[in-house]
């Protein structure tokens, strides 16, 4: 009987592959197996679906991430309430073991009305000031300015002599 080389190098090759692969497959993503990465991903997807689903409340801008069974929730709500029942939500979903809750309320923009409209009571003038009065050097001080301490070259309150 005679062995072909070609097939040896290929017998060779191919259980070498399958070594490798069966070593490695196991591990995937850091130290969580190909398995329990799957289950997150599967838990991450009940949770968003549960979340898509309430009745009363969408959660349009909240993220959802699963590491080993811990479910992080982040993005933004418009409510306290909204906050807690998504917390719920995700802790009552199956596969959930825990649930971190950093959801950030929606900061609230002032409503259009009164409160945005410009008028001369509330104008500020391109001198930072409302009054539209500049402050520099030829403005008179305050009553306790100390005039020791400042440059009076520009101040014509200041006599020459004392300059």
């Amino acid at each position: 009987m005679q062995m072909n080389p070609k097939r040896t190098m290929l017998a060779v090759c191919l259980g070498a592959t399958m070594a490798f692969t069966g070593l490695t497959g196991c591990q995937t993503h850091g130290d969580r197996t190909a398995g329990r990465y799957i289950d997150d991903r599967m838990v991450a997807r009940r949770v968003n679906g549960a979340l898509s689903h309430d009745p009363v409340y969408k959660y349009p801008d909240v993220n959802v991430v699963t590491y080993d069974g811990i479910v992080q929730l982040s993005g933004f709500v418009d409510t306290a309430d909204q906050k807690n029942k998504a917390s719920a939500i995700a802790q009552s979903t199956e596969g959930v073991r825990q649930v971190v809750n950093s959801l950030v309320l929606k900061p609230h923009m002032p409503q259009a009305g009164a409160a945005g409209v410009i008028n001369n009571d509330n104008r500020v003038t391109p001198t930072g000031s409302p009054t539209g009065r500049r402050l520099d050097a030829t403005t008179t001080p305050p009553p306790n300015w100390n005039n020791a301490n400042t440059n009076n070259y520009s101040n014509p309150n200041v006599p020459a002599n004392q300059r």
